[in-house]
Order: structure tokens, then C-alpha cells, then sequence
């Protein structure tokens, strides 16, 4: 409803404030990850929680900025901000602090909007999600609730569970492995239990899945005895 304000700094104004506690109450996750399980003092995750609570609503207060000064004509709008908001996400995703997360394409994974991933990716889905949503807010104060109706009928759940495997694929055998915080040691002890459980695990799974902050750095940064452990496992038929 933002996008169809009157100007475009009342559009910018109503997505900035859209986005904070958006964004604020669907990242207290974060909070978790760096105080709860990092150990970083509350006067670095606050400030940082804020900071890109704030950076993100900027992005979505852009978008509906870009929307209401292109689309002139208040029903084109709508399709303007499809656009924008594609462009917001994926310049967010890219650049700056570039934050992937809470992308609006993965909340449709079994609507029938998410059908359009295999083809458009996540980024494409939020675009018809956006467009989707941005007409449906202009058509229903102009009692057009037949259209609308229409539109908002992709955002339904689906009756089945949208997947692109066969039933003749082979399923995979999947663990997650995860120390308790007040149970993890620090450093090489930590990484040796999830090494360890790893190759406990043998050949009964296809697939192990570890924390991300157990080794946080990018694949070319790893470390030499991370290095071994995918030779191994890879020669041996181990799970990864």
C-alpha cells in the first residue's frame, strides 16, 4: 500500500517504517547467532542489529521511492514496484553489507508462487510476490474485489508440496549435528566433536550438516586439516 501514497517521500517515509520491525522481529535470530552462540558483547550486537535493521529498511524505503516516482500513474505503480523491488533485493544481497536473509521469494516455497523458482530463481518469485501484492493493495480500496480476489488467490497454500524430484530419484540420508552452547569447547576441540561424529556416522548418511560458525571462513580459506577431511570422506565414500 506504500508504493500508491501520494508522493514519493510519503512512499519512501511508510517503506522505511514498513521495513524496521519487519526486519527488526524476523532477525532476532542474528541476535542468537552472535551474542548467545559467538559470545559478542551486547554492545557490539546491539548497535550492529541496528544498523542492519536500518540499512534494510532503506532498501525497501528505495524501492518504493524508485516505484512512486516512475510509475506516475498511480495503477502502474504496481508494476513499477515489482521492478524496484527486484532491484532492491538484489542489491542488497550484493552489495554493501551484502545480506542475503529474509528474502520475500523464500517464503513462498510450497504457495503456488514458489512453482516459478526452478525458472526465475528467489529473486524472480519476490518480483511476482511484489507485483502480486502491490496490484492487489491498489485494486481492493477501489472495490474491484473480483480482480483482487484473482491476484491474491497465488499467495493461497498449495495442496501439495511443489517439488522437482521424480519418485525414481534416490533419497538422500540426511544427519544435523549441533554441540549445545554451554556444552562447546573452543577452537580445534570444537572441531575435532563434529569431525569425530562425522565419521561416526559412516556410510548410514548421504549428507551431514554442521553450524555455519563452526567454519566460518569462505571454501579457498579453509584450513589444511578441512582440506583432509573432504579427501577422505570423498575417497572413502564418507559422508559430507
Amino acid at each position: 500500500q506504500c508504493v500508491h501514497a501520494a508522493t514519493p517521500r510519503h512512499a519512501a517515509w511508510s517503506g522505511f517504517l514498513w521495513g524496521l520491525p519487519a526486519f527488526g522481529g524476523g532477525l532476532a535470530w542474528l541476535h542468537h547467532a552472535l551474542h548467545d552462540l559467538g559470545g559478542t558483547p551486547l554492545a557490539i550486537t546491539l548497535p550492529v542489529m541496528v544498523f542492519i535493521v536500518v540499512v534494510l529498511a532503506g532498501y525497501v524505503a528505495g524501492a518504493a521511492w524508485l516505484a512512486a516516482r516512475i510509475g506516475i500513474k498511480k495503477g502502474a505503480r504496481a508494476t513499477a514496484f515489482a521492478g524496484t523491488w527486484f532491484v532492491a533485493e538484489y542489491a542488497r544481497s550484493h552489495v554493501f553489507i551484502g545480506f542475503p536473509w529474509m528474502l520475500a521469494g523464500d517464503s513462498q516455497l510450497d504457495l503456488p508462487i514458489g512453482m516459478l523458482a526452478p525458472w526465475t530463481g528467489v529473486y524472480g518469485v519476490g518480483f511476482a510476490l511484489a507485483g502480486a501484492a502491490s496490484l492487489a493493495a491498489w485494486l481492493l480500496p477501489r472495490r474491484r474485489i473480483a480482480a483482487a480476489g484473482l491476484v491474491l488467490v497465488g499467495s493461497l497454500p498449495s495442496t501439495a508440496t511443489i517439488s522437482n524430484a521424480s519418485p525414481q530419484e534416490e533419497t538422500w540420508r540426511v544427519a544435523a549435528l549441533r554441540l549445545p552452547a554451554e556444552e562447546a569447547p573452543d577452537g580445534d576441540a570444537q572441531w575435532a566433536w563434529y569431525r569425530d561424529r562425522t565419521f561416526a556416522l559412516g556410510a548410514d548418511h548421504d549428507l551431514v550438516a554442521w553450524p555455519e560458525h563452526v567454519a566460518p571462513v569462505p571454501a579457498h580459506e579453509l584450513r589444511d586439516d578441512n582440506l583432509a577431511l573432504s579427501l577422505r570422506a570423498a575417497s572413502q565414500g564418507e559422508p559430507l
